[in-house]
Order: structure tokens, then sequence, then C-alpha cells
């Protein structure tokens, strides 16, 4: 569905990424992995069309949409949900989903927002109450939700568990895992919960200042020790 080829970028001169290769497949988790500073979110900002691209191409199901603006990606059916400032915390959790299903008219949006209500039953008690209010936890699976409004081909999550507690991290992981079997969402996924991100992936990409050093199935990955030990502190 999705497909990287040479894609070197940064941000104005400081160069990020270098001649980076990805695929994404339809129906699965792509994970991609490093240590801090690697160029993971990085990555996901070069595909959406937030930092400056030097070279190489994003086709998205064979569609060159390299030099695309974010609100013309977004049509294509990309989203992006950076780790903050992923919601209006000013507004309820009706208003946040309201203003990302704009474009609908009332009775389609009314029937997108009880479908997604019925993945994330935890914000209908929180429909009237400003986002401020609401836990890390259920702040992003608001995020994630405003995001599936826009019914994307592909979802790109950034950090979606950070900062948050080992409990509340688990039910994430397992909706976006639901995300994948349920709703037929293609999910690209910045992770630096390594194991729980890798339990749940298909594919897996490991980044490391701003190259990519390994790629394999999940099970591969967990499995390579030298990756284990040298970049991601798994045992």
């Amino acid at each position: 569905m999705l497909e990287i080829k040479k894609l070197n970028a940064g941000y104005s001169k400081l160069q990020v990424l270098f001649d980076i290769n990805l695929k994404v497949h339809k129906n699965r988790i792509t994970t991609i992995i490093g240590p801090n500073g690697s160029g993971k979110s990085t990555l996901l900002k070069a595909i959406f069309g937030l930092v400056d691209i030097y070279s190489g191409k994003i086709l998205l199901d064979g569609k060159d949409i390299t030099r695309m603006k974010p609100h013309e990606k977004v049509k294509e059916g990309i989203v992006y949900i950076p780790q903050t400032e992923n919601v209006f915390t000013n507004l309820t959790v009706k208003e946040n989903l309201r203003i990302a299903g704009y474009t609908m008219n009332k009775l389609e949006l009314k029937k997108k927002i009880d479908d997604i209500l019925e993945l994330f039953p935890v914000l209908k008690k929180y429909m009237e109450k400003k986002v401020m209010f609401l836990s890390g936890g259920e702040r992003q699976m608001l995020a994630i939700a405003m995001g599936l409004i826009k019914e994307p081909k592909i979802i790109m999550l950034d950090e979606p568990t950070a900062n948050l507690s080992p409990k509340v991290s688990k039910e994430l992981f397992e909706k976006i895992l639901e995300l994948k079997n349920n709703k037929d969402v293609t999910i690209l996924l910045v992770e630096q919960n390594v194991k729980k991100a890798l339990e749940i992936s298909d594919y897996s990409y490991v980044l490391v200042s701003g190259r990519k050093i390994f790629e394999g199935t999940s099970k591969d990955v967990l499995n390579n020790t030298n990756i284990g030990k040298i970049y991601l502190g798994v045992s």
C-alpha cells in the first residue's frame, strides 16, 4: 500500500534520514523501532509532508504523493497522529469528533461517531466533557478515534503509549490490534515500548542514526540478539 524509495529528508540543511527504503502492506501493522534520535518520528513526518524531502519517492497504491501537502495526503487516505498536541483540549470530546468529520453531513457523521464509540466505549461517558480533564490514555484513544473518522487507508501512530502506565499501554496496544483485525485499517507504528509493539506487529524496521539497519518479521527482530542487545535493550 505504501512504499518509500531511497528517501533522504530532514530539517532545512540538517539531514536526518538517509536512503530509506520501506514498504507497508495492506491490513498489517508495520513497526519502526530504534534508539532515541534514530529518525523514527522524522520518517512519519516526511511521509506526511511535514519535513524537507531532498530526494526519493513516497508512493501510495502506486501513486506518487511525495510532494503533496499534508491536507492533500489526508484526502488520499493517510492520517498521522503525533505523540502530543493531537487533540483540542479546550473543547469537549463530542466537539473534537465533530471537527474531525467536518466535511461529512450530520447523519453520516453521527453514524461514523457511533461506530467508533463501539471501539472506544470509554469515550461515551465523556462526550460532554472537556478533553483537558481526560487521562493521557483517554486522549490518545480520542486522537485515534478522530483519525478513524476520516476513514483512512493507513494510519500512522507516533509513540501512542508514551508516558502511559503499563496497564493503559496494554489496553491501547489491544485497541491498535483490534483496528487491524476488525476495522480493515493498515497501521504504521513508531513505538519505544519495543517488546509490546513487536508482539502485535507483522513486520518491523530498525533505524539507527537515520539509516535502516535491519528489517524482517517482528519475530525475526525479537529473535535477533545482536539488535536487541546493542540498540533496543530487548533480552
